[in-house]
């Protein structure tokens, strides 16, 4: 980067709060540049002559609605910060600070560490390019070449919309953008981390290509990304296309318009919400500034976190169609949950799709609707529904469902509502109770979820109450104080209240879950009852009060009641009552996705690359095993970064790329939980040849597999959604052998598996699934993908069971004297960095994308074929067949009669020879093989595995009552 660029980016060692930013953009524009521009009133605006050109014709107008300047002499444009960076031609961190000081603000500035400063100064570069590219954008949108942009634009929006929007027009090569980017001094790196180029065969092109621009302001009016509408529609080229994720920009946090409504919101007290860039466009341009849109994601916390700055009310103006209405249900619910207020505008429904941007027309013409049509949305979806619910069960659910959702927001204007809930659906007594009802329970949740708090404090003495519901008093004849009895009915349903369920495998098959959030995770009897009895243990005591008497119940006493009949109150079969209300459905992979979990968020997979989801998109349970205990980075420079996994994938592959292709490929295919499909066993085994036949080890089979656990379990010691399990102890027959297995588990490896292991054992389990088995509870069914290791190779006879398996063989490369923590010097997975944890997961997704795109690749041989021959008959036979097939023959000497014979055997393609001869020469040649076990059909299926490595054909006849084999090249 030259020294101009380098000067626009780096910053001294402070940094400004965004407290400042948000000073200055309160200020008036008009009053704070009346001392440089002479200003008269023109309508709502004013005009003055620019201070950037000479002209004697006013053109430079100042719009107070926007708190924006434009001169349309010269075309410059922006707000306070840029009119001062254009003035003085001074960078963002100076310009601040010359506005501060000339207006008396206090700018508290801190020092940074280096750290701080350098993530500053990214950021800082990030918006100076993007800048720059707004600014290109804008300039080719304004050229002839390019009226058709311009005239497509125009027939949308005017001229004053099109300017706030500041849009542009992405020209239709690759290349301009670049040159012109690279002419200014940015660099090709910088470019890239801003999601302007993208690289393909290693080479670098405009990321936006034919596509008219709008470029994505943040709060502060710094362009921090861009989105773009295709200008000509093309087969499989999206209508929009945004920005990657970057340092300045996230798409789930982002709001469209937001540092032109700021002002307007806090002046109306309300913040309209709609789908899209051009409905936000067109209500800009009639006027109505307090308006917002997302960016082409659905609402989420963050965004209301920042909506919540300003305002508490929301009013959401969403599209007619089906999609829209779905939308705006979704976002209403967020919207109520948070505690703000919700209001809708529903547009009409009619033959084609209604969006704000093609139904308003005129400030007049929103006034009129949003006056008529402006609702609660509470009330409004009340009616709605009551319109399609007829018959009493639908009824209560609706009530139900309104009331959930009154509870959400403050209680001072609940008697509104419920007056106006009872006109639609009588009575008034119906919606009290079911208020009481709802808020009741959600006290209880609240009261389960934060056990260790004094319940008391919580909501008053009624709700500590409500706590002692699981069992009553008994009184006698007089009516006074017996015993208490535990309410089996109450129990349940507290339970359940704790999160946990009964989670149905099939008709007559199930187990425990516990959920929490979107997160199940598997629980045993023995688990419900312990995690209740310690809810107990620090359940405040109650005094019970009736006519004839009164009794402190504290926990002892309740716990002495339990301990006496756990068998009873925690039977399985009370507790298979724990039926939950909508069934439990789980996310899982697809055939043309998969899913990775982490803290913050989770990853989805598919041909087209990865996209990373906050959780308040989450459609479905997770189990909380598959949750990984670490934060995803979207916005990694995943070019620039190598796994050490990685690296040690390519050393065990020989460092040759057809397998790693190959073997990336297999690891996706495990890491894909999709079963539907035609499924393989991974066999994993060494390369080496040992002198002396044995097996070496040590070449990365394990570490390989534990890669796999880092990636899909939580927890490398609890989670089972990897499992490992020994082969030096694993038997076919023993009912037990997969009791390491759960529920969530979705590939068993089975390590170091026993010499001369016949896949023959495993290959239904492979294809049909495995039972589980557990020692003490009732077995259950699951599918997972099988990874078998070992030092040897295993048996696979039969054509089926050969076309099940894919066969990797682990290079030469490491061995006990050399191992990867001696090459890297440090421990994979333990010592690493946040930044190897961040290549890690990019590396694994890539294998997943390989998979998908490709399928599983069969990888070259190294010596796969002659380890199979050798460990599955000897070396000795393989040394007495090549002589046999060699010039000169293999000559055998053996006793007659007291004397020495000798007799040369020599195989001769297409000529007969005697299996007893042979099969005899081979014992007297070699004489540990000379014995009662070895026998000669032994030795006929060595010849036969011996003719296949040799690619030669067998022919094996019996003429005249004796057997006979004949080898013919292929």
């Amino acid at each position: 980067m030259n020294k101009i660029v380098e000067s626009k980016h780096s910053v001294s060692n402070s940094f400004i709060p965004s407290k400042i930013l948000d000073q200055i953009h309160s200020m008036s524009l008009a009053d704070a540049i009346s001392n440089q521009v002479m200003l008269k009133q023109n309508g709502k605006g004013y005009v003055g002559l620019c201070p950037f050109h000479k002209e004697e014709t006013p053109s430079f107008y100042v719009f107070p609605g926007t708190n924006r300047y434009k001169c349309f002499g010269c075309n410059k444009s922006g707000d306070l910060i840029s009119f001062y960076q254009e003035q003085n031609h001074t960078d963002f961190p100076d310009t601040i600070k010359e506005i501060a000081a000339r207006f008396n603000l206090i700018v508290e500035s801190s020092e940074m560490s280096q750290e701080e400063m350098e993530r500053y100064n990214r950021k800082e570069q990030l918006y100076q390019i993007n800048k720059f590219a707004a600014d290109w954008f804008r300039e080719q949108l304004l050229q002839p070449e390019y009226e058709e942009a311009l005239r497509y634009v125009k027939n949308r929006w005017n001229n004053e919309a099109i300017e706030f929007a500041r849009l542009g027009f992405a020209p239709d090569n690759w290349d301009s953008f670049k040159n012109a980017a690279l002419n200014q001094g940015y660099t090709e790196d910088v470019l890239k981390k801003a999601g302007l180029l993208t690289e393909k065969d290693g080479k670098t092109f405009t990321f936006f290509k034919n596509r008219v621009m709008f470029p994505l302001f943040n709060k502060h009016t710094r362009v921090v990304g861009f989105s773009a509408r295709v200008l000509v529609a093309r087969e499989n080229s999206p209508k929009y296309l945004n920005s990657p994720g970057t340092e300045v920009f996230q798409k789930s946090s982002f709001l469209y318009g937001l540092n032109l409504a700021i002002k307007s919101i806090r002046e109306n007290k309300e913040v309209y919400l709609v789908e899209g860039y051009a409905d936000v466009i067109r209500l800009q341009q009639l006027g109505i500034l307090n308006v917002v849109g997302l960016c082409g994601t659905s609402l989420s916390k963050e965004h209301l976190a920042e909506l919540k700055q300003f305002t508490d009310s929301i009013t959401i103006i969403g599209d007619s169609d089906g999609p829209g209405q779905t939308a705006v249900n979704r976002s209403a619910g967020l919207i109520i949950n948070s505690g703000m207020y919700c209001k809708v505008i529903p547009l009409p429904h009619g033959d084609e799709k209604a969006d704000p941007d093609s139904f308003f027309t005129s400030k007049e013409q929103f006034d009129k609707i949003e006056k008529s049509c402006k609702l609660d949305y509470i009330i409004w979806n009340l009616k709605e529904r009551k319109k399609e619910y007829s018959s009493p069960d639908l009824i209560v659910k609706l009530i139900n469902d309104t009331t959930t959702l009154l509870a959400k927001i403050p209680e001072s204007s609940h008697p509104f509502y419920i007056k106006e809930f009872a006109k639609i659906i009588p009575t008034r007594k119906i919606w009290d109770d079911s208020l009481r009802l709802v808020m009741e329970k959600e006290v209880k949740q609240y009261a389960m979820q934060n056990p260790d708090r004094n319940v008391s404090e919580i909501q008053g003495n009624s709700t500590l109450k409500q706590l002692h519901d699981f069992y009553f008093i008994e009184k006698d004849k007089d009516g006074y104080y017996r015993c208490i009895k535990i309410d089996r009915v109450n129990l349940i349903e507290r339970l359940k209240l704790f999160g946990f369920y009964r989670y149905d495998l099939t008709l007559d098959n199930h187990r425990f879950v516990r959920i929490i959030d979107n997160t199940v995770s598997e629980v045993s009897t023995t688990g419900i009852t312990d995690f209740f009895i310690d809810f107990v243990e620090n359940l405040e005591g109650y005094q019970h009060t009736w006519d004839e008497d009164t009794k402190f119940i504290d926990r002892i006493t309740i716990k002495e009641k339990l301990f006496n009949g756990l068998d009873t109150y925690f039977s399985t079969n009370l507790l298979k009552r724990l039926k939950p209300d909508n069934p439990i459905n789980i996310k899982k992979d697809t055939k043309n996705e998969k899913f990775l979990f982490f803290q913050n968020g989770y990853v989805s997979i598919t041909l087209a690359g990865h996209v990373f989801h906050s959780y308040n998109d989450l459609d479905a349970y997770v189990w909380s095993n598959q949750i990984l205990k670490r934060n995803f980075n979207p916005i990694a420079d995943k070019e620039n970064l190598v796994s050490p996994y990685q690296t040690f994938i390519y050393n065990i592959c020989a460092k040759d790329e057809q397998r790693l292709q190959a073997m990336k490929t297999i690891i996706g295919y495990a890491m894909h939980n999709f079963t539907d499909c035609k499924l393989h066993a991974i066999i994993l085994t060494d390369s080496r040849l040992s002198n002396d036949d044995e097996p070496n080890g040590r070449t990365g089979k394990t570490l390989w597999g534990r890669g796999f656990g880092h990636i899909l379990n939580a927890d490398e010691k609890n989670s089972r959604v990897f499992t490992e399990i020994s082969g030096k102890d694993f038997r076919p027959d023993n009912k037990f052998k997969y009791s390491k297995a759960s529920l969530d588990t979705q590939v068993i490896h089975i390590n170091d598996i026993y010499n001369n292991y016949n896949i023959e054992n495993s290959f239904n389990d492979i294809t049909e699934g495995i039972e589980v088995d557990k020692k003490n509870e009732d077995p259950f069914r699951i599918q997972p993908k099988f990874i078998l290791s070992t030092n040897k190779t295993i048996k696979i006879d039969g054509e089926s069971a050969k076309d099940r398996v894919i066969q990797f063989e682990f290079a030469d490369y490491y061995n006990s004297t050399f191992s990867p923590e001696i090459e890297f010097g440090h421990w994979f997975f333990r010592d690493w960095d946040e930044d190897q944890w961040c290549a890690f997961d990019y590396f694994m997704i890539s294998c997943v994308h390989e998979y998908l795109k490709h399928g599983l690749i069969k990888p070259l041989e190294i010596n796969l074929s002659l380890r199979t021959l050798r460990d599955h008959s000897s070396q000795d036979f393989i040394n007495f067949m090549d002589d046999c097939f060699s010039a000169d023959g293999l000559e055998v000497a053996y006793p007659f009669n007291g004397t020495e014979l000798k007799e040369t055997i020599k195989i001769i393609p297409d000529e007969k020879v005697s299996k007893k001869s042979l099969f005899e020469s081979f014992i007297r040649s070699y004489n540990d093989w000379n014995n009662p076990k070895f026998k000669q059909r032994n030795f006929t299926l060595w010849v036969r595995n011996y003719s296949k490595y040799k690619k030669l054909n067998l022919e094996e006849t019996r003429p005249g009552g004796k057997d006979h084999f004949t080898f013919t090249t292929q």
